[in-house]
């Protein structure tokens, strides 16, 4: 709380509060509003009533019709001389009656002596559902918000907070929340030995992804334009290794699905946004390669799959376009959907991600079993006023070297001889086997 916040490489203290997405606000919202989970949990307790909801009376007096008449039907079978017409026309009237029950509710949804209340929060965002009426929903409102005010002297904030209809549906951590009425079906089940016909509900809660958060992630990732699938290359990334461009592609993507992986619509909403997503990466490695989309659509198709391909230590790999299919829709077991994806480790680092797999042995003193660096012969300092964009592209084009740890930081400090001044990496070993604290044996890669 007292670190201070680092932007643009100015330092600026912090007087009161916390930085605006700093990771110790999530923790200081659960020790905080601990004190708001126990009054819901005390609160839930006295407000809830009720077993089940109330039959609908309608519906009883329809289910009484209908059991008449099967009793009927069952007697007059039981006789010896059945009569025919009369188990027609009881027949005929439980067909009569059957869509008259099934197209009406089978309990009272406003039952006055059923009622519920759930509460669901994460950090200082939290949404409380009401089974009730809308007085009661009006007097959890009033009783939350004043204890909020009095007792933790917190302000309610009007803009997003209220009173919904679950049919209209409400925001809550990205999602839209909302019931959905599915149309009337009869469904066969079973229990045990007995099958029968039953209603499946028709008011189900879902989450769905908002189209508003669709638009605006693919407006600030640069894939182009949602709403008429006009996709465009992303300038920024010219400079990265194709395989780095996909990995980013991959990154953004597959984080945001991850996300909204519980919601119903997922798949559908993000359809077309997997559309713009794979059109904005061939143009962008067409626009890197100087060449048109057809050829690099034809380059990379593997199948039914689009990949790179690249090398490690000699040994071929590829990367695959990452797409919906690869979707695990059941993420609930996992907390990693709340990480963001890093993306700048492909897009804003000064070096190759393919070199960075193959540093696996230092250039100074041949050592490969401990952790290697990409180092840049000649500094960054020329370029240190130009943009971002053009710093990227000449760190991209300059000269390096893979260094140990040790040897680069001997490098910086002056342990070790200039290549920019030298021949080749053989002056530079035998430096290193006078200079260099690495622990190398002048350069034979073992530890003494």
């Amino acid at each position: 709380l007292k670190a201070g916040v680092m932007e643009d490489r100015v330092h600026t203290r912090t007087y009161s509060g916390t930085p605006q997405g700093g990771i110790v606000s999530p923790i200081l919202a659960n020790i905080y509003l601990h004190e708001l989970d126990m009054f819901m949990a005390e609160r839930i307790a006295a407000f809830e009533r009720g077993k089940v909801r109330a039959t609908n009376p309608e519906y009883g007096r329809l289910a009484g019709r209908i059991q008449k008449q099967r009793k009927r039907v069952t007697m007059l079978r039981a006789k010896d001389n059945v009569d025919e017409v009369k188990v027609a026309a009881s027949l005929a009237k439980i067909q009569t009656l059957l869509p008259q029950k099934r197209s009406i509710p089978s309990r009272d949804a406003m039952d006055p002596g059923y009622r519920r209340l759930r509460y669901c929060r994460y950090a200082d965002d939290f949404m409380i559902g009401v089974i009730g009426s809308k007085e009661d929903a009006r007097s959890v409102f009033a009783e939350v918000r004043a204890f909020l005010t009095e007792a933790l002297a917190l302000t309610v904030s009007e803009e997003k907070s209220g009173i919904r209809k679950a049919s209209d549906g409400a925001a809550f951590l990205g999602y839209e929340v909302r019931t959905y009425t599915t149309r009337q079906r009869v469904v066969r089940s079973r229990q045990g030995s007995v099958s029968f016909l039953r209603r499946p509900p028709s008011e189900v809660m879902q989450l769905h992804v908002p189209w508003e958060k669709v638009h605006a992630f693919a407006s600030a990732k640069g894939y182009g334009d949602l709403s008429v699938l006009k996709p465009r290359h992303r300038s920024l990334l010219l400079s990265c290794s194709d395989v780095e461009i996909v990995l980013a592609y991959n990154a953004e993507l597959r984080g945001f699905a991850n996300y909204y992986a519980l919601a119903k619509d997922v798949s559908f909403k993000l359809n077309r946004l997997e559309f713009l997503q794979r059109w904005s990466l061939f143009k962008t490695l067409a626009s890197k390669h100087k060449t048109n989309v057809r050829a690099v659509v034809a380059r990379m198709r593997t199948g039914q799959e689009f990949t790179i391909g690249y090398d490690v230590d000699g040994q071929p790999r590829s990367v695959k376009v990452w797409k919906l299919a690869h979707l695990k829709r059941d993420p609930a077991t996992s907390s990693r959907i709340d990480i963001q994806p890093w993306t700048q480790v492909f897009t804003h680092s000064r070096t190759d991600w393919v070199d960075r797999q193959n540093a696996k042995q230092c250039e100074a003193c041949g050592r490969s079993d401990v952790p290697c660096q990409v180092h840049h012969i000649r500094g960054m300092a020329d370029v240190s006023h130009r943009g971002f964009v053009v710093r990227m592209k000449v760190a991209r084009a300059r000269r390096t070297v893979v260094l140990c740890e040790q040897c680069h930081w001997d490098t910086h400090r002056g342990r070790l001889p200039d290549l920019r001044q030298s021949d080749g990496s053989s002056q530079w070993r035998a430096a290193c086997g006078e200079s260099c604290t690495c622990g190398s044996a002048g350069g034979s890669g073992l530890t003494p």
